[in-house]
């Protein structure tokens, strides 16, 4: 049999990209089919084939499945996400969930600060991403009203879903956030503050206690340390009943 030159390999790949058939399914999930496929078929016989590939595309479907379920374990156990998939198309999911992931921050990180927690289990059906940083650049541009935390504006980059949650003492939207795939107890703000500093200054002593029987780290220093008094951990910096809960914590440790 023939074989494509590099010119005609280089075009067969394209049309079959373009078309995004089934078996582009395949060719995407399979480097050595792929490789076989297009090295010996004449590129006139690529459609042609494409009804040929609809089993295998099932197969590929499996495997984008599989690989959803490895990227985000949590989220693909819920009845109503796996109904989603299913309808969509598992590979067509994985690609909405990953090109909308920011979109879908910004709309979590809203809920957030309503402590809507209604609207996040919502999103979670919907099979939407509800962890993660918030996209905007700035202060300026900042969701949040600006207070003062520390010494730092809460429109300074790096903010989470989580800090916004914490931020606004939304405990149950905190909940929902924790159990969910891709929760970061320990991402920081410019200023190095994590979403316990945050509680901390707030003074609720439920939200620090929630995070940090969530495994938040309750003597995380800050990356920069004019922005806050004594080493900057969270106790550091607390106000009111999380002040007194984040000292005996500390005591109970150094004892």
């Amino acid at each position: 049999m023939q074989r494509l030159s590099s010119q005609q390999l280089a075009e067969a790949r394209a049309a079959v990209m373009v078309n995004m058939s089934s078996l582009a399914d395949v060719l995407i999930m399979d480097a050595d089919l792929s490789h076989v496929v297009l090295r010996n078929l004449d590129s006139c016989a690529l459609s042609a084939c494409d009804a040929t590939c609809k089993a295998l595309a099932a197969v590929t479907d499996a495997s984008w499945k599989h690989m959803s379920t490895k990227q985000w374990p949590k989220i693909m156990t819920r009845s109503t996400t796996q109904q989603t998939a299913a309808g969509m198309g598992h590979r067509a999911y994985f690609l909405w969930r990953v090109r909308n992931k920011q979109e879908h921050i910004k709309e979590a990180f809203q809920l957030a600060l309503q402590d809507d927690a209604a609207g996040l289990i919502q999103m979670l059906d919907a099979g939407k991403c509800i962890n993660g940083k918030h996209p905007y650049l700035g202060r300026r541009q900042s969701p949040m009203a600006v207070h003062s935390i520390c010494g730092e504006s809460p429109g300074d980059d790096g903010q989470t879903v989580l800090h916004a949650a914490a931020w606004k003492s939304a405990c149950e939207a905190v909940k929902l956030l924790l159990e969910a795939d891709g929760v970061e107890l320990g991402a920081c703000t410019r200023c190095g503050f994590t979403p316990l500093h945050y509680a901390a200054a707030r003074g609720g002593a439920d939200m620090c206690r929630l995070l940090v029987e969530g495994g938040a780290d309750h003597e995380m220093g800050t990356v920069v340390g004019k922005y806050a008094s004594g080493k900057g951990m969270p106790v550091d910096n607390a106000h009111g009943a999380a002040e007194a809960y984040l000292e005996n914590l500390s005591y109970a440790h150094s004892g």
